[in-house]
């Protein structure tokens, strides 16, 4: 695989931005809000917002999209973070130097934590936050559905960006 490149998001990757959403296998896109796949919100994702969203691509091809998503009101100095690596990146760094860049872009919208949830299943996931300096705060029991619609635990991994 060729090396990739990160960019924010902009209105000129609306097309990539809707291929990726295309190309995200259907066993897991359980895992992502439905309404966040509609052609309007991929659309969206290229607009100006609160949350920040940097795309990976190689070449013109977007292989991954991170979003920072700052949380409203008494919760407006943490953020939420979202990553989706096609299975043809994964394995190339992608998902760390987007985890690493989350934590750059939260400082930048001076936000003091970022969480991420995550299925606990995924264990290679949970590790890379954990090594990234996440800490599990909370596991929720039969909390998702899998891929194949079978019940699983959700884990929540926060991060203090002041450390």
């Amino acid at each position: 695989m060729s090396k990739f490149e990160l960019r924010p998001l902009t209105a000129d990757h609306r097309r990539a931005a809707e291929t990726f959403a295309a190309k995200i296998p259907h066993g897991e896109r359980a895992f992502i809000d439905r309404s966040l796949l509609s052609q309007v919100s991929v659309a969206g994702w290229t607009q100006r917002t609160g949350a920040r969203r940097t795309g990976a691509f190689i070449g013109d091809e977007m292989v991954a999209i991170l979003t920072v998503n700052p949380q409203p009101g008494w919760m407006s100095r943490v953020g939420e973070l979202r990553l989706v690596v096609l299975p043809e990146a994964r394995g190339q760094g992608v998902a760390k130097a987007l985890a690493d860049r989350a934590v750059v872009v939260a400082r930048e919208m001076e936000l003091s934590k970022l969480y991420v949830e995550v299925l606990e299943s995924l264990t290679r996931v949970v590790d890379m936050f954990t090594a990234l300096g996440f800490e599990r705060e909370a596991t929720l029991r039969d909390h998702v559905v899998d891929g194949q619609g079978r019940p699983g635990n959700l884990c929540v991994l926060s991060r203090f960006l002041d450390e």
